[in-house]
Parts: C-alpha cells; sequence; structure tokens
C-alpha cells in the first residue's frame, strides 16, 4: 500500500539502522529513572534530602579533609557549578556544609562538610545502599563489578 507522502506501508514498518541502539538507551534512561525516584524516596522519608544532596554529601565525606573545590565537587556529583552552589546552599542552611575562601586563592571557594553532614551522609549511604538493593531485585536489574568495569544487566521491562 501506498501512502501520500509515496512511502509504502513495508518501508514504514522497517525500523532504521539506529533503531535497537536508541531503545537500548532508552530502557537504559528508564531503568535509572526508576531507580533514582526508589532511592530518592527513602532518602527524602528517612533523612529529608534528595538524591543529589546525598551525593554531594557522600562527595564531600569521600574527599580529603571533607573538602573539595566547588568545581571539583560539581564534576564529582555530575551537575553545574551554578547547581552545586545552589545544593550547597541549601545544605548549609541545614548545617550540613560549609563553603569556605580558599587560602591559597581568595576566588576559589570550597564545599566542607561539617561533622553534622558527615554524621548524616554515613546514616543516608546506608539508606541510599538499601534502597538501591531493594528497587534493583523488584525490578530484575543488576549492576555487576568486574575488573573490567561496571555492567548494568536491564531487564526487558525496563
Amino acid at each position: 500500500m501506498t501512502h501520500a507522502t509515496g512511502r509504502t506501508e513495508e518501508a514504514r514498518e522497517t525500523p532504521p539502522p539506529w533503531a535497537p541502539a536508541t531503545a537500548d538507551w532508552m530502557a537504559v534512561h528508564r531503568a535509572h529513572a526508576r531507580v533514582t525516584d526508589a532511592v530518592e524516596r527513602a532518602l527524602d522519608r528517612r533523612h529529608r534530602l534528595r538524591v543529589s544532596e546525598f551525593h554531594v554529601l557522600a562527595a564531600l565525606a569521600g574527599a580529603p579533609e571533607r573538602s573539595l573545590r566547588m568545581q571539583d565537587l560539581a564534576e564529582a556529583v555530575g551537575l553545574t557549578h551554578s547547581s552545586v552552589s545552589r545544593l550547597t546552599g541549601r545544605l548549609e542552611d541545614r548545617s550540613l556544609c560549609e563553603r569556605c575562601l580558599c587560602p591559597d586563592d581568595r576566588r576559589g571557594v570550597f564545599g566542607r562538610l561539617t561533622d553534622q553532614g558527615a554524621e548524616l551522609a554515613a546514616l543516608a549511604a546506608v539508606t541510599y545502599a538499601e534502597a538501591l538493593s531493594a528497587v534493583l531485585s523488584r525490578s530484575g536489574m543488576a549492576v555487576d563489578r568486574t575488573p573490567g568495569g561496571l555492567h548494568f544487566l536491564v531487564g526487558p521491562s525496563a
């Protein structure tokens, strides 16, 4: 059957060559959204934290002297400098971190985890791991760490 566009029915049913890769990436995207939503709900319920706030606390907790330059913190959590600046402002309002001027370069700003922030980061890390494990198990997804890197197994329902 020929359509007004001049394309035949058969041509319309043949997927473009990039379709499998796009479908695979969309499955990863949906799986990531499902996992992030479940972890976010758990962090919010138990600690009044968003996932991005936890990532900032965790990055600072793992840094030398629990401190990172703001641009390094942004890179560590995969956000823009301005997003991290807003996040650290909210965390600073809760006394979980503080912003400090760099002693060597007064233009540089560091984010530093407070003792209260370190305590919350440790508690929230347990919640994060539990929620992550539960949603991966429920969804038939898995993360496999090998010497070659991480492998994400996403089931057909993603």
